[in-house]
């Protein structure tokens, strides 16, 4: 009878027997191949027991019940992770402190260390590129500003400085400009007491070439009358700017017996406007023959 020899080759499956097989060596040789193979596969890769052990040389380590074991490695490798001994700092190089040791840190993750010798530079920095710790001060001339734990500090400065970014200090043109009473010669200041100057609003009117206010002159605006009464007088007249924007109103109100009206309210309006921002009120009296004789603004 013909041997069965298997080989070293693992199958998770085989051929299963289905009704009507015939039995023939045809068809049972390959399952029964296929098991004998598995078998050598198993047998060839199998660990042995005794190279199983909680601890020894050339064994494969067995864990306790608490999936821990106590492992030593004998034997002596050229590298661990690529590494040579040379890039490893030997034990005896490691300690709490001391002089060309590196240091070791205590439970907590603190230590003692005390630097030992003379370095020529820290960082590519030489010690003429640091400040003495002399030169350092909470206050003092010639001296670098400590601050205190609040972060601030009492500073004074002492001497003169012929010039502050290459100009010279005094009232005269091109000078910074000196605070001393002295009017500061050609100073161009952007604004004055937190006004800008201009014919706009809340701007510090100019006069032009005729000394002529350039800002809203009531004389320059457009002017429409309207509120006729029953004496051919306009008791409302609307100052227009050259946009068509109203700019202030006039009203007159109050006549006494004769018609003379002794009231006349002014209302100026914004920029748009639609809006009045001030208003002022004037009192006018008249003599006997209906002259106005007086108006007291309010």
């Amino acid at each position: 009878m013909a041997d069965l020899i298997g080989q070293s080759q693992f199958k998770d499956r085989i051929r299963g027997v289905v009704q009507g097989d015939d039995a023939t060596p045809e068809l049972w040789n390959v399952p029964y191949q296929d098991l004998i193979s598995n078998d050598v596969f198993l047998n060839t890769t199998k660990l042995d027991k005794t190279e199983v052990a909680a601890n020894g040389a050339n064994k494969v380590p067995r864990l306790d019940a608490t999936g821990k074991g106590a492992f030593s490695i004998t034997g002596d490798a050229a590298s661990i992770g690529g590494k040579v001994p040379a890039d490893f700092v030997p034990q005896t190089d490691v300690a709490a402190n001391g002089a060309n040791k590196v240091p070791r840190l205590d439970a907590t993750g603190k230590g003692a260390f005390s630097i030992t010798g003379d370095a020529a530079s820290i960082g590519g920095k030489v010690p003429a590129d640091f400040v003495p710790q002399t030169d350092v001060a909470a206050n003092g001339a010639n001296k670098v500003p400590r601050l205190d734990a609040t972060g601030k500090g009492v500073f004074s400065i002492t001497g003169d400085a012929a010039t502050v970014a290459g100009k010279t200090v005094g009232n005269a043109s091109a000078n910074v400009p000196l605070s001393n009473g002295t009017v500061n010669t050609n100073l161009n200041a952007d604004m004055v007491d937190g006004y800008h100057v201009g014919s706009g609003a809340n701007q510090i009117p100019t006069r032009d070439a005729n000394a002529i206010l350039s800002a809203d002159i009531l004389t320059m605006f457009n002017q429409y009358a309207s509120g006729k009464d029953a004496n051919g007088i306009y008791t409302v007249v609307d100052f227009k700017r050259a946009d068509g924007t109203l700019f202030m109103k006039s009203t007159l109100t109050n006549p006494d017996a004769n018609g003379k009206y002794q009231t006349n309210t002014w209302q100026f309006y914004n920029a748009a406007g639609t809006a009045v921002v001030n208003t002022k009120t004037w009192t006018i009296t008249y003599d006997a023959d209906g002259n106005a004789v007086s108006k007291v603004v309010a």
